[in-house]
């Protein structure tokens, strides 16, 4: 969280300050195309996700279904970011994504795990050139708050819940490629890079001696972004 508000306090007089009548603000998100994982929350990515996993065993030439080891894992994310030109080739913005994970295991138990993230920062984007089609760097920076719910059964019959919160501060870098489709519409896909870490915090009721995970993740992002019009100035 420090990084983000130094790179807030350095962006502010550009806020303040800069002018430009071909730039104003615009709203984006984007869709993992493969890679950024699915169980950590990565910046930009918008989407929906099922999968599910079967075990099979060999009894006797009979092949089974094992019942142990069946998963059916759901999530889904929300990732909006908001972001101002501050010149045609600058530009700097607001990150937010919510994301939800459903895991179920059809064993003996049916245990059921369940986490929600929340995560808020900044980004920094640098056009390279100022045409229709250009290449572009960028910077994010955040934290927020992840929530994991674990639900099963204990070995006399009892349920029972396990409630674990974490910190998740995070880093990232992309490189990518704009194309301007009209004086609204961009999309671009660009190859991300993101660190996370995930630091326990003292709301839980689970115990843990792990300060910290560090947790690396690339992918590449597709992204859609729609520019609002400036209002022109009437002719004196």
């Amino acid at each position: 969280m420090k990084n983000t508000v130094l790179i807030f306090i350095a962006l502010l007089p550009l806020f303040c300050f800069s002018q430009n009548e071909n730039c104003g603000f615009f709203i984006e998100t984007g869709v993992t195309m493969f890679g950024g994982g699915d169980y950590m929350p990565f910046v930009g990515k918008t989407g929906i996700s099922f999968w599910q996993s079967k075990t099979f065993v060999d009894r006797n030439g009979d092949v089974e279904l094992y019942e142990g080891y069946n998963y059916h894992v759901t999530s889904f994310s929300i990732a909006p970011r908001f972001g101002y030109c501050l010149s045609k080739k600058l530009a700097v913005g607001l990150d937010f994504q919510y994301f939800r994970n459903y895991n179920a295991y059809r064993g003996a138990y049916d245990d059921k795990e369940n986490y929600r993230n929340f995560l808020a920062g900044i980004f920094l984007r640098y056009t390279i050139l100022d045409k229709k089609h250009s290449p572009f760097v960028e910077l994010a920076s955040g934290t927020g708050i992840s929530k994991n719910m674990y639900k099963s059964y204990s070995s006399g019959g009892g349920r029972y819940d396990l409630i674990k919160y974490d910190n998740l501060p995070y880093i990232a870098g992309s490189l990518g490629y704009l194309f301007r489709l009209n004086d609204s519409f961009k999309v671009g896909i660009a190859a991300t890079v993101q660190n996370t870490l995930e630091k326990p915090n003292d709301k839980g009721n689970v115990g843990t001696d792990i300060d910290r995970v560090s947790i690396l993740e690339t992918g590449m992002v597709a992204s859609i972004s729609y520019y609002f019009k400036k209002r022109q100035k009437p002719i004196e």
